[in-house]
Parts: structure tokens; C-alpha cells; sequence
């Protein structure tokens, strides 16, 4: 129920807020901006998502893994918004972001390189994603990719299984500590 789920986060909001809890207030923005992202409620996401980077950025510095994760979360409700040129902007800001924190090889790198290519493609720049494709590829060492048809998965540096999306879910310990960190450097 998004009725459900939407007043619940705003109840989560305020009382993260009351705590004065970085992370946690993160954490229900972009809770919240989920709900209405999944709502077509572009808009309203948008906003959420905005307010929780700027957070993010505040607390950790703009080269934080953290900060490239927001800028790609909100790349794509601007893309799915039809705000092309702004998502390109974010995507490219994200994989920049990640590539300073982490490198190229990371998971989070290639999640982001893969949704910049994507929109490049639905661009028409068949050639610039061409190009970032094989810079992608080439940094991810060999031992770390599985061909499956024509895709290349990441593997967990840590269990060793294939997955898809921002990281693996079975090893999530690098994520925490990274929402952690939000609230030790608070003001």
C-alpha cells in the first residue's frame, strides 16, 4: 500500500529528524522518495532525492561513494522524468564521484558507467557509449567478470558470487559502514 508506506516514512522522517540523525534522515528520504518514484510522483521524488544528496555531500564530501550512489538515485527519476540532459549531468557526476572513491573496477563504478551508457544509447551517442563501454571493461580485472551471453556481471570481491545491480547483496558491510560514517561526521 503506498498510502501506507508514504505515511509511514513521513512518521520515520520526523522522528529521525527529532533525533537529529543524518543517516537516518537519509534514509527516509530516499525511503520516501522510492514510494513516489514507484508512484510516478516524479516531482515529489525529485525533490526528496535532491534534498538528500545535498545532506549526503554536507556530511561526507562530495568524493564520497555515499554522494555518487545519490546522484545516480537521482539520475533516474530525472531520467524516467524525461530530463535527459540533467540525468546525463548526474550520471556523469556519480561515475566521476565513485571513480574517485572507490576506481573504475568497483561495482558502484560499473552500475553507474552502465546507466550513463544506457541513456547515451537512448541518445542517439552510439559512439561516446561505445567508447565508455570499453574503458569500462577494461578496468574490471579478468578474474572479476563472468560472460553470460553477451553481459558481464560483476563477482563479489568477497564471496565470489556474480550479481547485478549496485553491489552484492549477500556482502553489504561496505554499505553500512558507509551510512555509519554519516553520522559520525555530522555537525
Amino acid at each position: 500500500s503506498f498510502a501506507e508506506a508514504e505515511s509511514l516514512w513521513w512518521l520515520a522522517l520526523r522522528e529521525a529528524e527529532d533525533v537529529q540523525s543524518v543517516q537516518l534522515v537519509c534514509t527516509c528520504l530516499d525511503g520516501l522518495a522510492d514510494v513516489f518514484l514507484k508512484q510516478h510522483r516524479y516531482a515529489e521524488a525529485e525533490s526528496l532525492y535532491r534534498e538528500s544528496l545535498n545532506k549526503k555531500v554536507g556530511a561526507l564530501g562530495e568524493k564520497h561513494a555515499v554522494v555518487g550512489r545519490a546522484c545516480n538515485n537521482l539520475a533516474h527519476v530525472l531520467y524516467k522524468d524525461g530530463k535527459f540532459i540533467e540525468a546525463e549531468a548526474l550520471l556523469k557526476r556519480a561515475l566521476n564521484n565513485v571513480n574517485q572513491s572507490t576506481g573504475l573496477q568497483s561495482p558502484e563504478a560499473q552500475w553507474c558507467g552502465r546507466h550513463l551508457m544506457r541513456l547515451l544509447k537512448e541518445l542517439g551517442r552510439n559512439d561516446e557509449a561505445a567508447h565508455l563501454s570499453k574503458v569500462m571493461q577494461e578496468v574490471v580485472p579478468v578474474e572479476l567478470q563472468v560472460i553470460t551471453g553477451t553481459k558481464v556481471e560483476a563477482i563479489c570481491e568477497v564471496c565470489r558470487h556474480p550479481y547485478k545491480g549496485q553491489q552484492c547483496l549477500r556482502y553489504t558491510q561496505r554499505g553500512m559502514a558507509s551510512l555509519r560514517a554519516l553520522n559520525l561526521n555530522q555537525p
